[in-house]
C-alpha cells in the first residue's frame, strides 16, 4: 500500500510536479436519461456556493466567473492545479511552467497570475494557475468549456456532489455540520489529489483517486486487475475502448467487470472498469452516490443515489455495436447474448427510437443509461426483423 498523509493546505510551488488527469471516454460525452429524485437537497451550514451542473451529461460543469466575464469550468479532482484555455491567459501575467504528469506522458504547462475566479458569491483565492489548449478536448466533449477547476481551487472547502438533484454545493469545512452518507478516511498525498480505501472481493484494500474529470466507472492498475482475475473476481468483457488523455494523445483500454467492489460499506457488483496506470474512480462510479469530499477534515462521506441499484451498462449490455449501428460483437453469457442478440444484427429501433435517423451519441446514451424498465431493440437478421427484449435493473 502507498504512504498516505492527512491534508495540509499549503501552496504548491509554481515549479512543482501536479497531476493533470482530464480523462475522456469514448471520445464523447453520453447524456443519461432523467432519474427519480432518491432525496431532497442537503442544507449544510457554512455553505459557500449552491450551483447545479446538468446531470444528463457525463462529466460536471460548473458556471465560474473570470474576472466577472461568465464561463463553463470542468471540475476535475484529479487535476492537481486549477487550468484555463489559452484563450484567457493573454491578460494574464505570465510566471514559470509547470510539470504535469498525464496518462499519455509529462507536459510542460505555463503558469500564469490568477485571475479572480468566483463561484456564485465565493472567491476563491489562488495565487497561480496552469493554461493550456482546450480544444481537443472542446471538441471531443462537445461542450465550450474554458477551464478546468482543479484541486488547489478545490482544498479549502467541503465539496458536495449531488449526482440525482444536479447539484455542486461548496461549503466552509469549519462548519459543524455531519454530511449525509457513510464516513470512510479521504486520503491525500503530495498531489493533494483525493483518495479513498475499497475493498474488492478477493484481494486486499487498495488506495483509489477520485476523478470527477473521469466520465468512466474507474481505472484498476494492471497489478489489481491481474491479482482480480486470479482470484477470479474479474472477467473481460471483449470490448476496448478509447481514452483521450490529458496531453490529448489517444489510449486504448480494455473493459472487464469486477464481481464485487465495497466502498464505505455500500456494496457494488459487476461494475466495469477499464485497466489503466493507476487505481482511479470516475464519474460512472461516482454518480451512484451523493458524494461529498471534506478536504479540511480528511474525510468522504458516500450515500447511495438512484442509479446504485442498476447495472452498469458500460458494454451496452454485452454487445459492441459501430456507427453504422450493426453489432460487431456480443460477449458470451453477457446480458445481450441470453437475450439472443447476434453478430452482424443490424440495429433497426433501440426502444422508441429508429436508428437510421438518430445520431451514433443518441443511441449510444439509450444503450448505456441505467434503467429499471427492460430495452426492446429491433433487428435486422439476414433481411428479416426480430424484436429482442434486455431486461432492466
Amino acid at each position: 500500500m502507498q504512504s498516505v498523509k492527512t491534508p495540509q493546505r499549503r501552496a504548491s510551488a509554481p515549479n512543482s510536479c501536479g497531476t493533470l488527469a482530464l480523462v475522456l471516454l469514448g471520445l464523447s460525452v453520453p447524456l443519461f436519461a432523467p432519474l427519480a429524485i432518491a432525496a431532497d437537497p442537503w442544507q449544510p451550514a457554512g455553505e459557500l456556493a449552491r450551483v447545479r451542473f446538468d446531470k444528463e451529461c457525463a462529466l460536471i460543469f460548473l458556471p465560474v466567473a473570470v474576472n466577472g466575464e461568465p464561463h463553463q469550468f470542468l471540475l476535475d479532482t484529479g487535476c492537481t492545479t486549477t487550468l484555463v484555455d489559452s484563450t484567457l491567459a493573454k491578460d494574464l501575467r505570465p510566471l514559470s511552467t509547470r510539470t504535469f504528469q498525464t496518462e499519455g506522458k509529462e507536459i510542460q504547462v505555463p503558469t500564469y497570475s490568477a485571475p479572480r475566479l468566483t463561484v456564485e458569491d465565493f472567491t476563491c483565492e489562488i495565487t497561480n494557475v496552469g493554461s493550456i489548449d482546450m480544444s481537443p478536448f472542446r471538441e471531443a466533449v462537445g461542450k465550450n468549456f474554458q477551464g478546468i477547476v482543479g484541486m488547489d481551487f478545490l482544498r479549502s472547502t467541503l465539496l458536495h456532489i449531488d449526482f440525482d438533484n444536479g447539484l455542486v454545493i461548496f461549503c466552509d469545512p469549519k462548519s459543524d455540520q455531519q454530511p449525509p452518507g457513510k464516513q470512510t478516511p479521504l486520503l491525500l498525498d503530495d498531489s493533494l489529489n483525493p483518495k479513498i480505501l475499497l475493498r474488492p472481493r478477493g484481494v486486499d484494500a487498495a488506495v483509489f483517486q477520485i476523478d470527477t474529470g473521469m466520465n468512466g466507472t474507474g481505472d484498476f492498475s494492471k497489478e489489481l486487475t491481474d491479482a482480480l482475475r486470479h482470484a477470479g473476481e474479474m472477467a473481460p468483457t471483449g470490448i476496448t475502448n478509447q481514452t483521450l488523455r490529458g496531453d490529448a494523445s489517444v489510449g486504448t483500454e480494455t473493459l472487464e467487470r469486477c464481481n464485487e467492489i465495497d466502498v464505505a460499506g455500500h456494496l457494488h457488483t459487476s461494475l466495469i472498469f477499464s485497466q489503466g496506470t493507476k487505481n482511479a474512480l470516475g464519474l460512472g462510479f461516482l454518480r451512484r452516490h451523493r458524494v461529498t469530499l471534506d478536504f479540511g477534515n480528511g474525510q468522504a462521506y458516500f450515500e447511495p443515489a438512484e442509479i446504485h441499484k442498476y447495472r452498469d451498462r458500460g458494454d451496452y449490455d454485452g454487445i459492441v455495436v459501430d456507427k453504422e449501428m450493426v453489432v460487431r460483437h456480443v460477449v458470451p453469457g453477457s446480458v445481450a447474448d441470453r437475450a439472443g442478440v447476434q453478430v452482424a444484427d443490424r440495429l433497426v429501433e433501440v426502444g422508441a427510437t429508429t436508428a437510421s435517423l438518430a445520431t451514433w451519441p443518441t443511441i449510444n446514451n439509450i444503450l448505456r443509461t441505467p434503467r429499471s424498465a427492460e430495452l426492446t431493440l429491433i433487428v435486422d437478421r439476414d433481411g428479416r426483423q426480430s424484436v429482442i427484449s434486455l431486461p432492466g435493473g
